[in-house]
């Protein structure tokens, strides 16, 4: 621990810019105070507006990948620094070899890079596979005729992916965005 009596054991964490901490200690916006340089200390704190951050993942080579409330889906470097945002995604999920997936709502429809989804009633869900720049690979609309949400993205070791969500129910989805709904396997069953 610290002993606030030491100062080559503190950061100061005053003003500037506030968008990135540096070698062990924390920057904190506007703040007078100072944080200490020990093990397990924030390396970085960034304010990102008042929209909610849902969704937080890893890339292989350290950068942070980070979901706000549907409306965004921002790539970082791993010292803060903004490499990429799109205006889309809720959820956010990687592979150890650099695949990112994002899954958000939408109603009636939306584009997603080229990608033209069509709902099929009420709000539906989107899950779609991005690049390392966070262009669209592909992407697929899931729901029903009622509304449909998305709560949860994990994806496995062969890049299948399972969402859930109220409405939605499970959906477990191949590489290829093929699958079925849990709901529809227990109807069937």
């Amino acid at each position: 621990m610290a002993d606030a009596s030491d100062s080559s054991s503190l950061v100061d964490a005053t003003g500037g810019n506030g968008s990135v901490g540096g070698s062990g200690g924390a920057v904190c916006p506007g703040s007078d105070t100072k944080v200490p340089r020990n093990p397990g200390s924030p390396r970085w704190i960034q304010s990102f507006g008042s929209l909610e951050i849902t969704s937080v993942a890893f890339a292989p080579a350290g950068e942070v990948l980070l979901a706000q409330s549907g409306a965004q889906t921002s790539k970082l470097t791993s010292d803060g620094s903004l490499i990429w945002s799109r205006p889309f995604g809720a959820l956010v999920a990687t592979t150890a070899d650099g695949r990112i997936y994002v899954a958000g709502t939408f109603i009636d429809s939306v584009t997603l890079g080229a990608e033209q989804l069509q709902g099929r009633g009420g709000r539906d869900v989107y899950v779609a596979e991005l690049d390392a720049d966070g262009v669209v690979l592909s992407a697929v609309a899931l729901g029903g005729s009622e509304d449909d949400d998305v709560q949860s993205l994990v994806v496995d070791v062969a890049h299948g992916l399972v969402v859930s969500g109220q409405g939605l129910g499970m959906v477990k989805l191949d590489a290829r965005f093929t699958g079925q709904r849990d709901r529809d396997r227990r109807a069937a069953g």
